[in-house]
């Protein structure tokens, strides 16, 4: 609920945001793996009717409120005031990250925003993507089997060396 003033951290598991519209059809907004924030900051679209958090495995969220982190009586710590700071910003970060996702026009495009983010992220060509191939379908706004046909299209082009969720930048 976007009334709620909560912040969470996720502790253990994997949990998706997902959406139904009003015609049904559900989306996979954002994932959520330990250590990352879960908000209540839903995106704003008079399409969505419902949205939803579903554990994909058993997960733990720890949530508390975004006030009382503000009103934290050391506020001259600089290092609450910085935990505070990232607390807020981080959801947006991610939210504009996957907005940036999908303003690629082609699959390739947003997969090597994709692949691009995480390499950065852990700082090295390769690296694991945290959820399965199939929801990255769903995340990107592809379909399944196109998004695989340009995977393999990529790895036959040596741009990537793939092997399920284990990714090489060769680039």
């Amino acid at each position: 609920s976007s009334d709620r003033d909560e912040l969470g951290i996720m502790l253990e598991g994997t949990a998706y945001l997902q959406s139904v519209e009003d015609n049904g059809d559900s989306s996979l907004i954002e994932f959520f793996a330990p250590g990352d924030i879960v908000s209540n900051l839903l995106p704003r679209n008079s399409n969505v009717s419902l949205y939803f958090v579903t554990a994909k495995s058993k997960a733990s969220i720890l949530f508390f409120s975004r006030s009382r982190i503000l009103d934290y009586p050391t506020q001259n710590d600089r290092l609450i005031i910085s935990a505070a700071e990232y607390l807020m910003t981080e959801p947006l970060d991610r939210a504009r990250f996957h907005t940036d996702i999908l303003l690629q026009r082609s699959i390739r495009g947003k997969l090597m925003a994709l692949f691009r983010h995480y390499s950065f992220k852990t700082g090295q060509k390769e690296f694991t993507l945290p959820i399965p191939l199939s929801d990255v379908a769903d995340y990107i706004a592809a379909d399944r089997s196109a998004m695989m046909r340009e995977i393999r299209k990529m790895n036959n082009e040596h741009i990537i060396s793939s092997q399920r969720q284990n990714i090489i930048l060769l680039e």
